[in-house]
């Protein structure tokens, strides 16, 4: 394999754990605006299982930005991580707007 091959395979893989990142970061915000509703709250075994998943989440974003850290990808995935930021906060408005969240 060719260094410029190497390298193209190297910066893909990158790029897939960034949008992984992001991905659990939405999965995050989206559990963060259930935990507030009522119906979730009166559900306490319902609202530990959602708590349960946002911090695997959690764990699985350090565990990746280490990843991307250690190969010299970190540049991309601050960039993918505002603006899927910006993303899932409109999202959360959005979910704040609806009648049932």
């Amino acid at each position: 394999m060719t260094s410029t091959t190497h390298q193209k395979h190297h910066d893909s893989l990158i790029m897939y754990v960034n949008d992984v990142i992001a991905l659990e970061r939405d999965v995050i915000n989206a559990i963060e605006g259930q935990l507030d509703d009522e119906k979730v709250k009166a559900n306490g075994e319902f609202a530990n299982v959602l708590r349960e998943i946002a911090i695997g989440a959690e764990l699985r974003i350090g565990r990746l930005q280490k990843i991307t850290e250690d190969e010299k990808g970190a540049t991309g995935a601050a960039v993918k991580e505002a603006v899927m930021g910006v993303a899932g906060s409109l999202a959360g408005l959005y979910g704040k707007l609806r009648e049932h969240p």
